[in-house]
């Protein structure tokens, strides 16, 4: 495990929090903590019992769209609903499909078959449906935003499209009669984040409660829970209502599809959450979509037989076991990879690209890396002769598909939302397309890169991880996107017992004591090849609610380890690296690409240099090893890297900048500020632009009050964001001085950093010098 640990400062919690949860003070603990202390924001968020739903007719073109469902029930035409194989577009279309059958509609359905279509309508496949005399109304869901050729197609022949989808709206739309997609709002309307079966949810209400029929919507809510969780929708407003709800009708469900996959399963229905949907539910489904046809899922879910049902859902246990074997070959594949080649681990999203790799499971190991190292991944199938087909996984933050789009220029097509998507290109573009969508995610938070960490809301003793615990905090699912799980620290355990426990021996079972001889049971997933260290360690876990043998129970799954003491921010605190002394090397970048070729994991921290493999701090990740290219601004700096990196191996270099004299330091100033007004719309950030001028942030703030002097001025929030606008010339001769000495005590820094006789001195957190006892005492 390689995370970066951030521990969420303590909260103040009001009476009226703790009120507002039902007197629950770990729940309350972790709301304060995320920010969200207004009961009246509290109630709802909870309990879906106190959240207003939004009017379904408030939906982009829906009412529009309705009337020609409507229409069409009426007068008896074909309603053929086109669907996509992933998890979100079976239960959309099941959905659809039954809710029109209840209400009178004449309904079949088409999914397409993953190997021999791809995702969307594909005319040449529309073109089959007209030949043998369809001619009534195509209703498409989760898919058709897109499909400008295939509903002109349609069009031509005299057919009306309704297209409902939730992914990003291309530059083209369809010509279709009405195009119902929540990316038409603004992102923070209440229906913006519904995923394809939430769209598909709200046309079925509004033509229930037109038909004052709305007490039958409940029926369909157990497949718009599994859409929702298996899309990774971002929980918030409608979508986690509907999930909340949906989980509900789920827990009591007759549908017999999901009872034999529950079953099948070996879940227990009564207290199925979000992660029973996740990792069990979820990846059957999905299984017939990679691997198969996944037009037998919408059969599944639809029928009422239960000897089709179990006889179908057997069908998809196979698929599964297929696909688990599958995925094992590519991820493999992938983490060797990257092992092979850890410059890849530089960019801010992963690329990876295999001529072997099986297109259906690609999108399946991206998730997985995506948990491993932290940062969006997109996983590439080019088979040779063919174009390279991907799948993208995002974290929460950063929009995948807005990245993607970047790239536009040199893709053949793609197409997704903010967690997920999909793409195609000619296989020699992946170098190119990797450069380009790392820097594009980059810019999407002002210069921060995503990074490998986790947030820890609870500290607690291991005497309180507890089931009364579990269920107290559980008050806060489902989890997900938006309502990422919580992490709580447990302090000073002790490993006593470590078992492999599944039927591959890929988990491991671990009994964990304290130091006054608390015990408890930890589940490690997919850790075979982990090694543990001796001693005592700190855990990241996290608690839920568990079932076993016919009972409830508690269970606590690792998250993360260290050894004991991470978190304390005292000095000395930090890791201790072996570091190399390279500024005498008489030629080195000679040396530094000698050391690059030959690490298997190394970055390059540079800044305000030519070199073009040097990063900024703010793109530095966990490695192995190190190599300092330019000279750090200040302590501060040092310290911050060291334990964003956590080098194994420093190389010190320590090329001078050159941006410590005032001229130069305003004259780069002020080009990083034109670039900003005439590229980004005046935006950055402190942190991005202390890292581009190669300063610490404390002097780039001082930087910034003279910027009036130029004619520019800028604008500061609390998280560190900048805005520059045009402002009138004005005298700024006290801001100078202020300036001036700082930009004194960086180079004295530097001067010392070149010239000291032991260059390991600044890399020991207890040791680094600042620029304080560098100028012998004297302070600004």
């Amino acid at each position: 495990m390689n995370l970066k640990w951030n521990p969420i400062p303590a909260a103040a919690v009001s009476q009226a929090l703790l009120d507002a949860t039902s007197g629950r003070p770990l729940v309350a603990q972790v709301l304060a903590g995320r920010g969200v202390d207004d009961p009246a924001h509290v109630r709802p968020f909870l309990d879906p019992a106190a959240y207003t739903p939004t009017d379904a007719s408030t939906l982009h073109d829906l009412v529009r769209g309705v009337e020609r469902i409507e229409q069409a029930i009426r007068d008896d035409e074909h309603i053929l609903v086109w669907g996509d194989f992933d998890v979100d577009g079976q239960t959309s279309t099941s959905l659809l499909v039954s809710m029109l059958e209840r209400l009178g509609g004449r309904v079949s359905f088409h999914i397409p078959v993953r190997q021999h279509e791809s995702h969307g309508v594909q005319p040449h496949v529309l073109n089959r449906y007209i030949e043998q005399g369809f001619g009534g109304l195509l209703l498409t869901c989760d898919t058709g935003i897109a499909a400008v050729d295939a509903i002109a197609l349609a069009l031509e022949a005299g057919i009306d499209s309704v297209i409902t989808d939730h992914h990003d709206l291309p530059d083209e739309l369809p010509n279709a009669f009405a195009l119902i997609n929540p990316k038409f709002h603004a992102e923070d309307d209440p229906l913006s984040g519904l995923p394809g079966v939430g769209v598909a949810y709200k046309v079925i209400e509004a033509l229930f409660v037109r038909a004052g029929r709305e007490a039958e919507l409940e029926d369909c809510l157990d497949l718009v829970a599994v859409g929702i969780v298996a899309d990774l929708a971002l929980q918030r407003y409608d979508t986690r209502y509907l999930l909340q709800r949906g989980l509900e009708v789920l827990r009591r469900t007759q549908r017999p599809g999901l009872l034999a996959l529950i079953e099948n399963a070996g879940v227990n229905v009564e207290l199925l959450n979000d992660e029973d949907i996740g990792f069990q539910l979820g990846p059957r489904l999905n299984a017939v979509g990679r691997l198969a046809d996944a037009n037998v899922s919408v059969s599944l879910l639809t029928t009422t037989d239960e000897a089709e049902a179990k006889r179908i859902a057997e069908q998809l246990e196979r698929l599964n076991e297929e696909r688990k074997f599958e995925t094992a070959v590519v991820y493999d594949s992938a983490a060797a990879q990257v092992q092979e080649e850890p410059s890849l681990r530089q960019y801010a999203v992963l690329v990876l690209a295999n001529p072997l790799w099986h297109e259906g499971v690609i999108g399946i190991v991206a998730s997985r890396l995506v948990e491993e190292f932290g940062k969006p991944t997109i996983m590439l199938a080019t088979p040779e002769g063919q174009p390279a087909r991907g799948s993208a996984r995002s974290v929460e933050g950063y929009h995948i598909t807005r990245a993607i789009a970047t790239q536009s220029d040199i893709l053949l097509g793609f197409g997704g939302h903010p967690m997920a998507a999909g793409l195609s290109m000619e296989a020699q573009h992946v170098e190119a397309f990797r450069r380009g969508v790392s820097k594009a995610l980059v810019d999407q938070r002002i210069g921060r890169a995503p990074e490998t960490t986790v947030d820890i809301e609870l500290e607690l003793p291991l005497k309180e991880l507890t089931l009364d615990t579990a269920l107290q905090l559980e008050a806060m699912a489902p989890f997900g996107p938006g309502n990422h799980p919580i992490n709580i620290l447990c302090p000073g355990l002790q490993v006593e017992e470590d078992r492999p426990i599944g039927k591959d021996k890929a988990h491991r079972k671990l009994t964990v004591s304290d130091a006054v001889g608390h015990k408890a049971e930890v589940l490690w997933w997919s850790s075979a090849d982990e090694a543990l260290p001796n001693g005592r360690l700190d855990m990241v876990v996290r608690v839920r609610p568990g079932f076993f043998r016919g009972k409830q129970t508690l269970s606590v799954t690792l998250q993360d380890y260290a050894r004991s003491g991470r978190v304390e921010t005292e000095e000395g605190a930090g890791p201790k690296a072996v570091v190399i002394d390279c500024r005498t090397e008489s030629a080195p970048l000679e040396k530094l690409n000698e050391i690059v070729g030959g690490a298997k994991d190394l970055q390059v921290w540079g800044e305000a240099v030519e070199e073009e493999m040097a990063r900024p701090r703010v793109e530095l990740m966990p490695s192995r090893a190190l190599a300092v290219w330019s000279v750090p601004p200040s302590r501060g700096e040092v310290v911050s890297v060291l334990e964003q990196v956590r080098p194994e191996q420093i190389y010190v270099f320590g090329k001078d900048p050159g941006v410590d004299s005032y001229d130069a330091f305003t004259r780069r100033l002020g080009g990083l500020v034109r670039y900003a007004l005439s590229e980004y719309g005046g935006h950055s950030s402190v942190p991005k632009l202390a890292a581009a001028m190669a300063h610490s942030e404390r002097t780039l703030v001082a930087g910034l009050q003279v910027l009036p002097a130029m004619g520019v001025r800028a604008m500061s929030a609390r998280d560190g964001a900048l805005r520059f606008e045009r402002c009138q010339v004005a005298d700024v001769s006290a801001e100078t001085e202020k300036l001036l000495v700082l930009l004194e005590e960086t180079k004295a820094f530097r001067t010392a950093f070149r010239t000291t006789e032991d260059a390991a001195s600044f890399f020991s957190l207890a040791q680094v010098p600042d620029a304080e006892s560098v100028l012998g005492g004297r302070k600004s």
